[in-house]
């Protein structure tokens, strides 16, 4: 039998691994051969106690290896003259064993983008996201007044922002 493995193939997590206790379920891998001999295998290979491997069978090396390399499995078990040999077809980077180097990139990214607007929002100081923040009362007394809800007359606010009025100051 001839194997074609990816390099992460099943080094790397797969969705069904438990994070706290991981161990290999269900990984799939596809068993190619052109007699029966691949249902008997793929038998075998799904009656492994804790089903660490998902088998199918194919008759179609060149189809296992695209659905290899596209990442729909992990795993390859081709036959060929009853020699075991084993096929690097998606090699991981030379300084990366284990496939882990973009989870690191992206895990800074994510953090020091969380740092550099946490900065930010501290440079800035903290504000009010309402329009209010714009409004203010005039120094001087405006030519208008409007009654407060309590009856008594009261300064009106005046503001910068073009889709806000004047609106009545609040009496202290």
């Amino acid at each position: 039998m001839h194997l074609h493995m990816a390099g992460a193939g099943l080094t790397r997590p797969h969705r069904n691994m438990k994070r706290h206790s991981p161990s290999p379920h269900q990984i799939p891998v596809i068993v190619v051969a052109q007699d029966g001999l691949a249902g008997q295998v793929v038998e075998q290979l799904n009656a492994i106690p804790g089903q660490p491997l998902e088998a199918s069978a194919s008759d179609d090396t060149r189809v296992a290896l695209h659905a290899l390399r596209k990442g729909e499995t992990s795993g390859v078990y081709a036959q060929h003259n009853r020699t075991v040999s084993i096929n690097d077809a998606v090699p991981l980077d030379p300084g990366d064993a284990r496939g882990l180097s973009a989870f690191y990139l992206v895990v800074g990214w994510a953090v020091g983008g969380y740092l550099l607007a946490a900065m930010l929002g501290v440079a800035k100081g903290s504000r009010p996201a309402t329009l209010s923040h714009r409004c203010r009362t005039p120094a001087t007394p405006m030519p208008r007044t409007q009654m407060c809800a309590t009856g008594r007359i009261s300064k009106v606010v005046r503001c910068d922002h073009p889709h806000v009025r004047a609106v009545p100051a609040h009496p202290a």
